[in-house]
């Protein structure tokens, strides 16, 4: 759904695009603050998060469609859904700390059985008490609403700290010109991994790692020390010195 609503942000405006009853739509994360903001104005309508996956059959947790969104949460469980935040030794963390989020339903209706004819898929995703190990990587505040930073295989873990590559393309992907943007972690011989990012530009635009340097810091200093997360102060070192755009690719080169 998100990769929907920046294609549709980069189509040419249209008279009739507030003409419709829509009044709010779910979508699934992966969404900077200014792309929601552009896409709610332009077409009129409001946007709710939501988390869910294939093996839940349904949204494990959505933003209610009334009061205040709590933005950039995903929302809080969903009926007939239990969740818990556990750490790599499944157990359970306490509110405003990362891990992996763990869901209980009822096999069947709301959560998967089992994978067809994978039982070792099943082992390892279901354990004994019924809880599905999503791999996706969460936190809960004090108020129960869950936070998504990213899956834990989209964790970057650099000098001590997890990284989420998700919250890196949010930032990137806030710039105008930016139409897309993939962040990955490499191999670092000192610092375990380094982060690169392959950046894809809006047609016919150009940017210099210079200008993504400039934006990035700009970005920091406008959200305060508190919304500036470590993803953020990474993201100005990869526009300094890791940042390069694809090349083979229209519109796309390499720094």
């Amino acid at each position: 759904m998100s990769l929907m609503n920046r294609t549709l942000l980069m189509q040419p405006v249209q008279p009739w695009e507030k003409n419709h009853c829509l009044k709010q739509i779910y979508f699934s994360m992966g969404l900077s603050d200014e792309k929601k903001e552009a896409f709610e104005e332009r077409f009129h309508v409001r946007l709710l998060n939501s988390c869910g996956m294939t093996e839940t059959v349904s949204a494990v947790t959505c933003v209610p469609p009334w009061g205040d969104q709590h933005w950039p949460s995903v929302g809080r469980p969903a009926l007939s859904y239990e969740i818990k935040i556990v750490d790599e030794q499944g157990n359970t963390l306490p509110p405003g700390t990362e891990g992996e989020i763990c869901v209980h339903g009822v096999p069947g209706r709301s959560l998967v059985q089992g994978y067809y004819q994978n039982e070792e898929a099943t082992r390892r995703l279901l354990d004994d008490e019924g809880w599905f190990h999503s791999g996706d990587w969460v936190y809960l505040d004090e108020e129960g609403w869950l936070f998504f930073p990213g899956r834990c295989g989209h964790i970057i873990k650099r000098s001590g700290e997890n990284i989420s590559c998700t919250e890196v393309e949010c930032v990137l992907t806030s710039h105008p010109m930016i139409s897309d943007a993939t962040v990955i972690g490499v191999p670092d011989p000192i610092r375990r991994q380094a982060i690169n990012a392959f950046i894809q530009l809006s047609e016919k635009e150009t940017l210099t790692k210079e200008d993504i340097f400039s934006y990035c810091e700009i970005v920091v200093l406008s959200r305060g020390p508190a919304q500036a997360k470590n993803a953020l102060k990474e993201c100005l070192a990869i526009a300094a010195d890791k940042a390069y755009l694809l090349t083979g690719r229209p519109g796309i080169r390499r720094f």
